[in-house]
């Protein structure tokens, strides 16, 4: 069944912006065992699935929880010339450091997703040559800064093999 998450004035405002962040790790689990967590957390928010529909301003997604991700959702690359010192010395201007940690992968396709060909959310896991940096994006008008990092520590509790309860997502109030 096909549902709409309507979008508030300040969601239609921030459709033009992304929200990303990166986190350096020594350690990740396995590609696979973070694609099934993260497809579990997705069934819990499935409007980061859905596409986003000019026509009805609003994003368009299926109810059904996924049983695997879509192509593109959560992508796998290999940097092995890349080291976490080289993202983290301190010698290195910020904002260089910046540059290089969002050149590792590919950026969130916000033309895309206002296009309706792209979901809402992506992330990217880089193999480095002494580490892991996931990149996790998506379109800002389907996630404020709360909602995003609490979704990405949800997905850490699900890689550890906890469970979450789902923010409480009510667009009752909307207009």
């Amino acid at each position: 069944m096909i549902e709409k998450w309507n979008l508030s004035s300040f969601d239609k405002f921030c459709l033009k912006m992304n929200i990303k962040g990166a986190w350096l790790f020594h350690q990740l689990p396995d590609f696979k065992s973070m694609g099934d967590s993260l497809c579990e957390l997705l069934g819990s928010y499935p409007f980061l699935l859905g596409r986003y529909s000019q026509a009805e301003n609003a994003i368009l997604y299926e109810t059904n929880a996924p049983t695997q991700l879509p192509q593109g959702i959560f992508s796998e690359y290999s940097r092995p010339d890349v080291t976490v010192g080289s993202l983290i010395d301190s010698d290195t201007q910020g904002s260089r450091k910046a540059s290089a940690v969002w050149s590792l992968a590919p950026a969130y396709d916000l033309k895309g997703f206002l296009k309706g060909s792209v979901c809402p959310f992506s992330a990217s896991l880089v193999h480095l040559a002494d580490g892991e940096l996931l990149i996790v994006s998506g379109a800002h008008a389907c996630m404020d800064g709360y909602s995003f990092y609490s979704l990405v520590g949800q997905w850490a509790e699900l890689c550890k093999g906890g469970s979450i309860t789902a923010l409480r997502v009510d667009q009752s109030p909307l207009p």
